[in-house]
Parts: structure tokens; C-alpha cells; sequence
């Protein structure tokens, strides 16, 4: 059996006694309860290594089995989020996404992007083609009613909302005329 050694709080510098055993798990610094948790209260938790956070460069502190995993670099899950943004987190898809039926494009510093910084890929093109930023109240529309196929033959601008309606409209009249007339051709 071993016997008890005999240390000194690294906090209030009191004799006592503990096993070695302790000692080798790197415990057995403190004299008491109250001593060990004024040491990690005053933030320096037993047995941990200093850290930097690389986000926020807030000192903090982790254990060494969780540096040796490769982890333990940021302060907290905030940082730890905030950190994968864009090509860094693990679903980025290129800043190309499908929203509502449409392309949609990252692009934060165009002057008609949404609040995630998108931009429908039907407008850039279209953009690309007339070589100018479309007016705020130009509308895109697919002539083939289809928001995915944005080539730009299959694109056409409209002034407005008022006359991308009216397209619309005399689409529906005429689909209607090309059934009408497959409906007289069969009873015929």
C-alpha cells in the first residue's frame, strides 16, 4: 500500500495530504473543495491549456484531450458557428441555391440583392445581356414559364409588374384558343 503524500494547495499554500494516484491524473492540487473551485472560478481550470479563440480572440481554456482531437479553438458554439460561414460550412453549394422556384445567385454587394444576399439568376442574366443593372421595377419574365431555364433566349424584360401581367394574360387566352381548337378538331 502507498503511502499519502505530502503537498501544498497551489492556492492558499496549506499543507495536505493526498494518494499519488491522484497526483498522476493531475488532481491533488488543492486542498479543498473550496480552494480548486476559487482556482477554475478565477479561470484556471486543473489541468487545462490557455487557449485563443480564432474567431474572436477571446482567451479561453480546453482540455488537452480535446486539442490533441483537433478541436478546442473557438471560446464557444456561437464562434464555433459564426465561424462556417460561405465555402466554409459543410453544406456550401457555390453560393447557387434554388429558392421559390428560381436560381438564385450570392452576390451581397449587388444593389437589388435580398437580405441573405441573393439575387435571382434570371435578372443577372438578362443584366448581363442589356449590360446594366436592370431598374428596381423591371421584371424578368421566362417565356417558357419554366424559373430554372434562365438562358437568355428564353428571357424577356418588362418594364414592370403591370406589364409582365399582361403577358401572362394573353398567354392564358391563348391557351385557351389552342384547346378550344383541339376540342373542335376531335368532335368533328
Amino acid at each position: 500500500m502507498s503511502a499519502r503524500l505530502q503537498r501544498s494547495c497551489e492556492l492558499c499554500s496549506a499543507p495536505f495530504e493526498t494518494w499519488p494516484s491522484e497526483v498522476a491524473k493531475g488532481k491533488g492540487r488543492f486542498c479543498s473543495r473550496q480552494c480548486a473551485g476559487k482556482d477554475s472560478q478565477a479561470g484556471r481550470p486543473s489541468n487545462h491549456v490557455e487557449r485563443q479563440c480564432a474567431k474572436c480572440s477571446k482567451t479561453f481554456f480546453r482540455k488537452p484531450s480535446v486539442i490533441a482531437l483537433g478541436q478546442g479553438n473557438y471560446c464557444s458554439h456561437s464562434c464555433v458557428m459564426a465561424s462556417r460561414t460561405g465555402d466554409r460550412h459543410p453544406r456550401w453549394a457555390g453560393g447557387r441555391t434554388i429558392y421559390d422556384g428560381y436560381v438564385m445567385i450570392l452576390q451581397p454587394s449587388h444593389p437589388h440583392a435580398d437580405s441573405r444576399g441573393y439575387v435571382p439568376e434570371h435578372r443577372l442574366v438578362a443584366e448581363s445581356v442589356y449590360r446594366r443593372i436592370l431598374p428596381r421595377k423591371a421584371v424578368v419574365h421566362h417565356i417558357n414559364e419554366d424559373g430554372l431555364d434562365n438562358r437568355p433566349s428564353n428571357l424577356v424584360i418588362c418594364p414592370d409588374r403591370a406589364y409582365h401581367n399582361r403577358i401572362h394574360a394573353r398567354m392564358r387566352q391563348l391557351k385557351k384558343q389552342r384547346e378550344a381548337i383541339g376540342k373542335g378538331a376531335i368532335n368533328a
